[in-house]
């Protein structure tokens, strides 16, 4: 190797750069449709094409440097391929050792730059293109790009033929694609740069790349190169790899790749699957953004390969245990669980005890007093409960959960803590058209009939005497534990106004009172405050009566016999037949007694025709309408009176209506009694 001293820089002219270089440019010229030719037009003007100079002269030229070559060297000619060491490196060029003492040159600006630096070291054997002899420094004018141009032409025909790749550094970005230096430069166009479109071509600069070569014509200098094409062919060969290995049930590990509306797509290894949406998991409309993200590993199972189409569908759901056939063992009724709620409804929340498996918890299950409330009330989505199982149901895929369930039932004890009779007080809850809710305590709620308002008003609506919200008092009358229900009564805090009369009053008494009402089968009579009689039609007079209008009328104030009293519907029978007729034996009992004539044998008849009867009866008081003097009674009309057989009092009371709004009978809530409904029915009030 020559040796390189300072009397060979001292040859090397000034301004030796400032000559036409011989080596041509690396750009290449490109299609229009990809950024025409003109895109290296700025360095053009730079060098003296070779093809620029005429034939004849070219010819001359090259002949003089080959026979100049010939005498300096011995060995050189013009465009011979040398491979030689490094010996120096400047700021504008880099000498190399040609051997026989002698040096070669080549301008920095040919060596690419690694950051700012030239990719060139002391030392270092570079492949380099004879171009000319310079007389005046003694050097040999040399060139790696065309070295390095003619190897990657080289390349680049044989990647095209064999349909290989080639490498290539991005160095810069051009419209409508990229510049691939790979050896030589190289047009990558943004259509073929990936299997997406890519949007920022800036990224790019500096990275290599592998791609095919898709386009060369030697006379326009133009290579178009397609890593597109690559990567879908790679893609192909893997997926034909993962095909050939892969079966319908086998499972297989996948790196999640992209998570769309429908489902997740995923890396079989070179090859893309899908995961529909409903393969995700168990769970119900489960979400793929909840369970995966990119770059995730998973476990999944092959379920369809579709061999014309290449694709590959898979389940993530049928790779795990399906978590119902170890529900009921794993959740048995009675155990309490702890999970997080999950969504709310109208009717209750359905809370999540694992992947797969959700429970629900019913509105009526969240309080013993969940009656008007809602879900919201008691639970929020993403709250941590914990609650007790009721019930599994793995044919319908349905857990019954209680909140409730996990806090002492308040109805256990309810009788011992309100025995009948109890007084309570408590806010109105709920109202129906037969009855009022009424809240003892958090839990326990009680009724208050319509017939147990009021003992002598009747009461259609409870609304008419209670509202929403109110708090009233009331008094426990009945409590059925069983079926959850309490009987409440506002008119029992007083005492029944049947009660007081019958206390003051018993059968056999004669009572005044005030006609109320007249049906056609008889009248109400009004004998005290809440306590009403009534006077059947037979029982109103002596006589047949045809219209009991004709004989009394509202407003009347009458006397009248006590016949019958019933406790148990507080109904009270009356009677003026009775009346009159005790009336009638008292008057000639009394006549007989002032007569003497006790003992007298005399025909019935006989004495009656001495005494007018009706002369000595009580008189009634006075009506509205006065009534008509009676006649004598005739010896025929004492003797029917006296053959006349007692009536069976109690038949008749058992027949009698109730009087409006009288005390110990519930005022008619129409033909039928109105039912009373349960605590349950509040929610409906």
């Amino acid at each position: 190797m020559a040796e390189h001293t300072r009397e060979a820089d001292e040859k090397i002219p000034s301004n030796w750069n400032q000559k036409p270089h011989p080596a041509a440019p690396d750009d290449e010229e490109m299609p229009a449709s990809m950024g025409g030719s003109a895109l290296f037009a700025e360095e053009e003007d730079d060098y003296l094409d070779p093809d620029e100079v005429p034939a004849a002269a070219s010819e001359e030229m090259d002949a003089m440097i080959d026979q100049y070559l010939d005498q300096m060297t011995g060995a050189l000619s013009q465009g011979q391929l040398l491979t030689v060491p490094v010996v120096a490196i400047k700021s504008d060029h880099v000498l190399v050792d040609i051997g026989e003492k002698s040096e070669g040159i080549i301008h920095i600006r040919e060596f690419p730059l690694r950051g700012n630096v030239p990719d060139v070291q002391l030392g270092q054997e570079i492949e380099v293109v004879v171009k000319g002899y310079d007389a005046e420094s003694g050097l040999v004018n040399l060139s790696y790009q065309e070295a390095r141009r003619r190897k990657a032409l080289e390349e680049v025909n044989a990647a095209l033929e064999q349909g290989r790749p080639i490498k290539g550094t991005v160095t810069r970005t051009v419209k409508g694609g990229l510049i691939l230096d790979i050896g030589t430069t190289a047009f990558l166009p943004a259509s073929q740069i990936d299997l997406r479109r890519v949007e920022n071509f800036e990224e790019w600069i500096g990275r290599e790349l592998e791609a095919l070569v898709i386009e060369h014509v030697p006379e326009k200098r133009r290579i178009i190169v397609s890593r597109r094409r690559l990567l879908e062919r790679e893609r192909e060969q893997m997926r034909q790899q993962a095909m050939s290995r892969l079966e319908v049930g086998s499972e297989v590990d996948v790196v999640v790749k992209r998570i769309v509306d429908f489902g997740v797509f995923v890396d079989l290894g070179g090859v893309d699957g899908l995961i529909p949406r409903s393969e995700v998991s168990w769970q119900r409309n489960a979400r793929p953004e909840d369970y995966f993200n990119v770059g995730d590993t998973i476990r999944v199972k092959v379920i369809e390969i579709d061999q014309e189409t290449g694709k590959i569908t898979l389940s993530r759901r049928l790779a795990m245990a399906d978590p119902w056939e170890t529900a009921v063992a794993k959740y048995p009724a009675g155990s309490e669980i702890r999970g997080t709620v999950v969504s709310l409804t109208n009717y209750g929340a359905f809370v999540r005890l694992e992947e797969g498996l959700d429970g629900m918890i019913h509105i009526s299950d969240m309080a013993w007093d969940a009656a008007g409330h809602k879900p919201g009330d008691y639970v929020q989505a993403g709250q941590e409960v914990s609650a007790q199982v009721l019930n599994v149901d793995r044919e319908g895929r349905r857990i019954s959960l209680g909140l409730k369930q996990m806090t002492r039932d308040p109805w256990e004890d309810v009788v011992e803590r309100f025995p009948r009779g109890t007084h309570i007080k408590g806010p109105v809850t709920g109202l129906t058209k037969y009855g009022a809710f009424v809240e003892l305590e958090p839990g326990i709620e009680g009724m208050i009939h319509v017939s147990d308002f009021s003992w002598d008003k009747r009461v259609s609506q409870p609304k008419d005497v209670v509202h929403r919200g109110e708090e009233i008092e009331a008094v426990v009358l009945d409590i059925d534990r069983e079926r959850r229900r309490i009987s409440l009564g506002v008119k029992q805090l007083s005492e029944s106004p049947l009660a007081l009369f019958k206390a003051r009053h018993k059968v056999g008494d004669i009572v005044e009172g005030e006609v109320t009402g007249i049906t056609e089968f008889g009248a109400f009579v009004r004998l005290a405050d809440g306590v009403d009689g009534f006077l059947h039609v037979s029982q109103i007079d002596r006589d047949r009566v045809e219209k009991v209008a004709d004989h009394i009328k509202v407003g009347d104030t009458i006397r009248t016999k006590i016949v019958k009293i019933d406790s148990g519907t507080g109904k009270i029978s009356l009677s003026r037949r009775q009346m009159m007729k005790e009336q009638e034996k008292k008057v000639i009992q009394s006549y007989l007694k002032r007569s003497g004539r006790e003992e007298s044998i005399n025909p019935m008849g006989e004495l009656l025709e001495d005494i007018n009867l009706l002369d000595d009866l009580p008189s009634e008081p006075e009506s509205p309408q006065p009534r008509e003097e009676a006649p004598e009674v005739p010896i025929e009309r004492a003797q029917r009176v006296d053959r006349a057989p007692e009536e069976d009092q109690n038949q008749l009371a058992d027949g009698l209506p109730e009087a409006p709004g009288s005390a110990g009978a519930p005022p008619a809530a129409g033909p039928e009694e109105a039912p009373r409904p349960t605590p349950e029915d509040n929610a409906q009030g």
